[in-house]
């Protein structure tokens, strides 16, 4: 069952945030007050949704929403409905020209993000978002530690992006970006997949130029009880895969089909790669499996021909060694 508190009055928002949270009573307030910190010239909602929490987070959401009655708009769902159903919600309900997300654990660190994003859209309409660098703080460091552009390597100074950029790689992490509402619609399979990020990411670009700002204003947290962190290696990459053929399901019969094509098959034996570190061969024997039947052009596959055969080598070699440490010992 969802509950909503109801919209408050005008004036219309100019921006729409959105919080994502289950099970952050450690975390939440933190990431409400970064939020209700931001020092902006314009009207702005905050949209939190709490999805069947079994600790004291609806309490806190409760607490701050009476507080903030004119700013906080909580959707709460009873029993727990997930990840995608939790953001479709909350999608649902903005009314901001412009939109930011941030879950329940993360936070921002700069009263002036907000401000500073929107101003910069506003003389640039021909961008449909802009982002920020990030830092990750693992449990039980003190301090956190800056990444680049949303984790993966991206080739410096560049600091504009294109659609194709976000169709192979995790470009910006979804706190620090503040989205042009350029969509209409959303559509519906993005919400069964997991992570949601980087397809989200991607249909955005599709409508414009990407911009990244200076500055390092938000910080990722990786904890046990992250909605990421949480999930075991196998789940992981099983999401992942899933993911990359909705993706390519979505762009098929466009310009950038191989492009996702190559995307697939590449994640396909970077997961093989880690079952081979992790000591989970058959895991690998499963990916590797699933790059040979990915059903992308023989020229495809000759591209990553390096790659496959290095996975493959690395696979015999260790289960070579593990058939040796499991045989008998003789005498």
């Amino acid at each position: 069952m969802t509950s909503r508190i109801p919209n408050p009055p005008s004036p219309v928002p100019k921006v729409s945030v959105v919080v994502l949270t289950r099970n952050h009573e450690a975390y939440l307030a933190q990431a409400l007050d970064s939020v209700l910190m931001q020092e902006v010239d314009f009207a702005y909602e905050l949209i939190v949704g709490e999805d069947g929490s079994t600790d004291r987070t609806r309490s806190i959401l409760e607490d701050y929403a009476q507080r903030y009655p004119a700013i906080i708009r909580p959707i709460y769902h009873s029993p727990q409905v997930g990840v995608g159903a939790n953001l479709r919600a909350c999608f649902a309900a903005c009314r901001g020209q412009y939109l930011a997300t941030l879950e329940g654990d993360d936070y921002w660190t700069a009263p002036h993000k907000l401000q500073t994003q929107v101003t910069w859209l506003d003389a640039h309409p021909d961008y449909v978002f802009c982002f920020h660098r990030h830092s990750v703080v693992q449990a039980g460091q003190p301090k956190p530690a800056v990444a680049p552009p949303g984790g993966p390597p991206v080739v410096e100074p560049k600091t504009v992006f294109e659609f194709a950029d976000f169709l192979t790689q995790l470009v910006a992490h979804i706190s620090t970006v503040v989205f042009r509402q350029v969509l209409p619609a959303l559509p519906e399979w993005l919400f069964t997949v997991y992570p949601i990020d980087i397809p989200l990411l991607a249909l955005y670009a599709e409508h414009g130029k990407v911009k990244l700002l200076p500055g390092c204003h938000s910080v990722y947290r990786v904890h046990a009880g992250g909605s990421w962190s949480a999930i075991s290696r196998e789940r992981r990459a099983q999401h992942y895969v899933t993911m990359h053929q909705k993706l390519r399901l979505h762009y098929a019969g466009t310009a950038y089909q191989n492009l996702l094509a190559i995307a697939h098959a590449r994640i396909c034996l970077i997961i093989a790669d880690e079952g081979i570190q992790a000591g989970n061969l058959a895991d690998a024997r499963r990916f590797i499996g699933h790059f040979w039947a990915n059903d992308t052009t023989y020229a495809i596959k000759r591209q990553l021909w390096k790659s496959v055969a290095g996975v493959s080598a690395r696979l015999a070699k260790s289960t070579v060694t593990q058939l040796l440490r499991a045989a008998p010992r003789q005498a």
